[in-house]
């Protein structure tokens, strides 16, 4: 079974933002029951692709509330702020940027790639070329990826 993508990741946004910008106060704000019991503990870097898949249903109408929906949809408040934080983060930055992409990667679009491109014009794009592992491009992504980061993070010394 295929992780259900769209779901996890938002569900993973929505927890991981939760900590950070407060959200929400009880998960059931957020989630539907019975997957707001579970779903904070699935991302805690140690569950799979295959946990989530596993665990969260296939549909975002099936794992959020409608006051999470209508959040997702319509952003206000903590959401909005961290949105906006999070589209301004390729701003600003002034040291060396180089920006890795696998435009084969099946999870991660390039377009986020090619957004901070277009706001770092001198950041160096370096386009990994799609090397699947275990099936996933992404998975594949991950491991060229830091391999290329750590290759050059050793030229900065």
């Amino acid at each position: 079974m295929a992780p259900p993508y769209n779901v996890g990741y938002t569900a993973y946004l929505v927890v991981a933002w939760n900590r950070l910008h407060g959200l929400y106060q009880r998960p059931e704000e957020f989630f539907r029951a019975p997957y707001a019991s579970r779903v904070e503990a699935l991302y805690d870097g140690v569950h799979t692709g295959e946990d989530l898949a596993a665990t969260l249903p296939g549909t975002p109408e099936e794992l959020f509330t409608p006051h999470g929906l209508a959040l997702l949809r319509n952003p206000s408040g903590p959401l909005a702020a961290a949105l906006a934080e999070h589209d301004a983060s390729c701003d600003g930055l002034r040291s060396p940027v180089r920006l890795l992409v696998d435009r084969g990667d099946e999870q991660v679009p390039a377009a986020s790639t090619d957004h901070c491109a277009r706001r770092l014009p001198w950041a160096t794009v370096v386009e990994l070329g799609t090397h699947p592992y275990e099936g996933s491009a992404h998975l594949g992504s991950n491991i060229t990826g830091t391999a290329a980061a750590l290759a050059w993070f050793r030229t900065l010394r």
